[in-house]
């Protein structure tokens, strides 16, 4: 069965190439024009299989143009992990510097995508320091972004403004003023969150900002261990432990949910500074 399996393999492959081959066949340029009409009209299920379909017959080539529209089909999908593969070797068969730079962003885009801001940073650092002006301002541009995703403010700021064009001073002001905003950037603290509401069940949550779930919370554990003490006094102390479990999956709930809504507004605030910072930089146009 395995030797049968092996020759069905190779006489599909065969027959592939012998069909390719044929006058009826198309060539490799009408395979990538048809590819590329594809690609165009988002078809990249089929414009994927028939780049493919090139890189098969054509190992000997240069494939530069292949691998970068394989790239972009599985950036377009969301599909980052391929989509770095084919950038990386369409870096390797680049031989123009300036498209070579516009691709490694690409290829850092995904990492920042994925939030694999780590990634992100070790090619950034990787471009020479030697770069052009334009270059250097967008490899400035994507290390604020890395620290701000890396909650690294200090640096995020020094970089944002360094992506600027000397003339932009009332948005590197801005930009300033953004960051100088410890309160917004900074609060909610999950942290702080959590431990008011193990020293007094609700109180997290009110900090957090949602007062309703927070008085909520406070009343009904308040309750739970007001009905808890009276069992207690009223028949035995052993008696009032059937109720711990309500009062601890309450009170338990209480603070997971003051972390967590603590977490949520917080990053809210954070996207809200960051769209404005992204504004800023697009409003400045010196020419």
């Amino acid at each position: 069965m395995i030797f049968k399996k092996g020759y069905k393999i190779l006489f599909i492959i065969a027959f592939n190439i012998i069909f390719y081959l044929s006058g009826n066949s198309q060539t490799l340029t009408q395979t990538i024009e048809f590819a590329d009409e594809q690609f165009l009209q988002k078809n990249y299920e089929v414009a994927l299989e028939h780049y493919n379909r090139v890189l098969f017959f054509n190992k000997a080539q240069n494939n530069f143009y292949i691998y970068n529209q394989i790239a972009s089909i599985y950036y377009e999908i969301k599909d980052f992990e391929n989509a770095i593969r084919y950038y990386e070797l369409s870096i390797n068969s680049c031989t123009d510097d300036s498209v070579k730079y516009e691709i490694i962003f690409q290829k850092i885009k995904c990492d920042i995508l994925q939030s694999k801001f780590q990634y992100a940073l070790i090619n950034l650092y990787e471009i020479n320091a030697t770069v052009p002006f334009y270059i250097d301002k967008r490899r400035n541009f994507y290390l604020g972004i890395c620290f701000f995703g890396l909650e690294n403010f200090e640096l995020s700021e020094k970089y944002f403004i360094k992506s600027l064009d000397s003339c932009c001073i009332e948005q590197k002001n801005v930009i300033h003023k953004l960051f100088q905003n410890k309160k917004k950037i900074n609060r909610p603290n999950p942290t702080v969150a959590i431990v008011f509401s193990i020293i007094f069940p609700g109180i997290g949550q009110i900090y957090a900002g949602d007062v309703k779930d927070g008085v909520n919370s406070l009343l009904l554990t308040s309750f739970i261990s007001a009905v808890a003490l009276y069992v207690a006094f009223k028949y035995h102390p052993i008696d009032a432990l059937s109720i711990m479990p309500w009062f601890t999956r309450f009170y338990q709930g209480g603070i997971y949910n003051a972390k967590i809504l603590a977490e949520k507004k917080r990053q809210y605030r954070r996207n809200e500074i960051f769209n404005n910072i992204l504004l800023e930089i697009n409003k400045c146009n010196c020419k």
